[in-house]
């Protein structure tokens, strides 16, 4: 059953799992992300949308696609082995999760880390702290543009009572 707590995303393809499964975007998730009792309720609006993404190169890129695939198949092979009592919940636990998955999750991180900034954070607090930079610079960027929109509507606007202004002059002119 699907319920309104569901997110597609459409066009989303071995990148965007590798991104949004990567710890930099778990971090900002745990801050802009509500919760329902200990689980957390992912929020397109305040999350997924407020998320800075990495500028990945083509190398980046590359990794991203192969490591995502890795797991993808690692996770298919141990849920389905015969006699395996392996769940996604088994698997992505902490303390139950196998040592492979645990290596291609650490590669992950990495090349998504090393897409922001080439050398590593130290913890999460650096990790927000530095995605919280990059938000702030994003909405002042976007507010400097919004500004300098309603300038140039403004000026235009004046610009258009002005020639008003003279047409009118002139017609007062040509009647005295």
């Amino acid at each position: 059953m699907i319920n309104d707590n569901v997110f597609l995303l459409s066009d989303g393809d071995l990148i965007d799992l590798a991104v949004l499964s990567s710890h930099m975007h778990v971090c900002w998730m745990r801050l802009t992300s509500g919760r329902l009792g200990l689980s957390y309720r992912y929020s397109r609006d305040y999350t997924y949308n407020t998320f800075i993404w990495p500028e990945l190169t083509p190398k980046q890129q590359t990794a991203l696609e192969k490591l995502a695939q890795q797991i993808i198949d690692f996770c298919k092979q141990a849920t389905s082995a015969p006699n395996s009592n392996l769940t996604l919940g088994k698997l992505y636990n902490p303390e139950s999760m196998p040592a492979k998955l645990k290596q291609l999750f650490a590669k992950l991180d990495s090349v998504v880390e090393q897409a922001y900034r080439p050398e590593p954070f130290k913890d999460d607090a650096e990790r927000l702290s530095f995605l919280l930079g990059l938000y702030n610079k994003r909405i002042t960027e976007a507010a400097s543009q919004e500004a300098a929109k309603a300038n140039a509507q403004d000026s235009e606007e004046e610009e258009e009572e002005q020639t008003t202004k003279k047409a009118k002059r002139t017609r007062r002119a040509k009647k005295a």
